[in-house]
């Protein structure tokens, strides 16, 4: 049965270009990590995926620029901004173009809505977006109803990751993602996102 659900949320990476003007990484959650000794808010299993494939991906070139959206936040730490940190910890010995992000965001839509004014304020025309790979079909079909009209090309990559460890408890399993998938769907389709 999960294998048929898991086939409904899943879409293929499309196939990319040579370069893009900008690598975005949408944030997935974060999660509380605990021990004997300290406590701390941390990236998400699959933020962390996000936040490795955009690294990857600048690593060979692929993007000019790189963008974390995500302003869902908790305890005052926001998704955008650990993978802005830990993008900048990761080059911290090489000479790369700082990345931007925002953290308005509070869902999909807002997602998508603060990218494509970023990516218009900055005159960029093209972008890979990479998201959890779960979550990237609402995305892509958000992120292109969005963008009619818009003289950008868009490319969706996934971000594989396990569920579980997140303080979105929609995140900590299948299941429960998958019901919090249809139900924003349907919420979007209302709205006239998607």
């Amino acid at each position: 049965m999960r294998k048929l659900l898991e086939s409904f949320l899943a879409i293929s990476d499309d196939e990319l270009p040579e370069k893009v003007d900008v690598i975005i990484g949408i944030g997935a959650g974060l999660s509380r990590a605990y021990s004997k000794s300290w406590r701390s808010i941390t990236l998400s299993l699959q933020s962390e995926k996000v936040l490795f494939l955009v690294i990857k991906l600048f690593k060979e070139n692929k993007g000019k620029k790189v963008f974390f959206s995500g302003g869902y936040n908790y305890k005052g730490r926001y998704e955008s901004e650990l993978m802005y940190n830990k993008f900048l910890n990761y080059f911290s010995r090489k000479r790369v173009l700082y990345p931007e992000m925002e953290t308005r965001s509070r869902n999909s839509l807002g997602n998508t809505e603060e990218t494509l004014k970023w990516m218009k304020e900055n005159n960029y025309k093209s972008a890979i977006l990479i998201d959890f790979s779960g979550h990237l079909k609402q995305m892509k079909r958000i992120f292109l109803k969005q963008a009619k009209g818009m003289d950008v090309t868009l490319y969706f990559v996934n971000a594989y990751a396990i569920y579980g460890g997140n303080s979105q408890t929609r995140l900590n399993n299948f299941y429960s993602f998958f019901v919090w998938e249809f139900l924003t769907n349907t919420y979007y389709k209302l709205k006239g996102a998607l």
